[in-house]
């Protein structure tokens, strides 16, 4: 049963108030000048749909998304992790995945900066460090958010 469900959410697709929501918060990142060199997203339909629409919107190629299985159902510990890992020419990265473990990442990273992470929010959060490898909790400060969606 386990596997089916695992299946079948993989596969959900975004609805119709989901792509509105992707595209408001796509276009607020567009007008705030958040140009990320990076894209990383979980490989469930629903957040690789938001990759890609939000690519779209700054004008990255859809193709160099890059997907990581580790991101789906992932622990705020798994997602530092794969912060840690992400290679040191890529200066702004944006994730795409799911919660509790995203705002739970935001909550280590920037503490005190939100209390939920909503569908399709955004949190921009500025880390203090050199390389991504000496990511941790409490190194980062949230220096934007949009929680409109």
């Amino acid at each position: 049963m386990h596997n089916e469900y695992v299946h079948s959410d993989l596969q959900r697709h975004l609805n119709a108030k989901g792509y509105a929501e992707v595209k408001a918060a796509a276009a607020w990142c567009n007008e705030h000048g958040y140009n990320p060199d990076l894209f990383v997203s979980s490989p469930a339909i629903r957040a690789y749909s938001t990759a890609v629409i939000t690519a779209q919107f700054m004008a990255y190629p859809p193709g160099m998304i890059l997907l990581k299985d580790s991101i789906y159902e992932a622990s705020a510990r798994t997602l530092l992790y794969l912060v840690q890992s992400l290679p040191p020419e890529a200066t702004m990265v944006a994730l795409f995945g799911h919660n509790p473990g995203f705002t739970d990442l935001i909550k280590s990273l920037a503490p005190g900066s939100i209390d939920h992470l909503v569908t399709a929010g955004v949190a921009v959060i500025s880390l203090n460090i050199e390389h991504w490898k000496d990511a941790g909790p409490g190194l980062g400060q949230l220096i934007n958010k949009y929680l409109d969606a």
